[in-house]
């Protein structure tokens, strides 16, 4: 990872781990030291996948939601994004995007939960949940 950001020089990264593993103090530290940002993720709550973390370790934040099927490891592809957040879910993420991007020079939301256009539908919501 050191030597792929090195020859990317100035282009943002941001690392998105898929695995519980990596959830600490060295991950995030890690991070920090190589000036990668962190992917603070929604999923579902599974053993081994990664808990919702809003944190950043760069002046870049990313959220990344990828809905919450709970069938994720026994679904297609297609099924396991399946999941369309319901308005109280993406108002519950509000004030964690709100903070993050009071403090740093940028802030990307994106929606992976791609099934039948969902992502963009609940990208729409969370850009009105925002904007109130």
């Amino acid at each position: 990872m050191r030597i792929f950001k090195e020859r990317i020089k100035d282009i943002p990264l941001v690392m998105e781990f898929r695995n519980y593993y990596w959830h600490n103090e060295r991950g995030l530290s890690f991070l920090k030291e190589n000036n990668i940002g962190y992917c603070i993720v929604d999923e579902p709550k599974l053993k081994g996948l990664m808990p919702y973390n809003p944190t950043t370790t760069t002046g870049l934040g990313y959220f990344r939601f990828h809905g919450r099927n709970p069938n994720w490891f026994h679904a297609s592809v297609a099924e396991r994004y399946d999941y369309l957040y319901a308005p109280d879910e993406l108002k519950s993420f509000v004030p964690d995007i709100k903070k993050i991007s009071g403090t740093i020079s940028k802030t990307l939301v994106m929606f992976n939960n791609c099934h039948a256009g969902k992502s963009v539908k609940n990208a729409i919501e969370m850009l009105k949940l925002i904007k109130e």
